[in-house]
């Protein structure tokens, strides 16, 4: 019956540390610096005047609007 524990107990181990290591890596985020680089990336553009875009960590850019 031990033994029986014993290789349950291992094949299960080893199937977590396949899935963990399956699992794919999180691809970088772009580096956003100005409101084009944040609406090019698809983050949601406020249509105000100027423009404003928020990006995944709640910075806010501002559209420069020139005339």
């Amino acid at each position: 019956m031990k033994k029986y524990l014993f290789v349950i107990f291992t094949a299960a181990l080893l199937i977590a540390i396949a899935v963990f290591y399956k699992q794919p890596a999180k691809a970088p985020s772009p580096e956003i610096n100005n409101f084009e680089d944040c609406a090019a990336a698809g983050f949601p553009v406020i249509e105000s005047i100027p423009r404003e875009c928020r990006n995944a960590s709640g910075v806010l850019f501002t559209e420069i609007i020139t005339e």
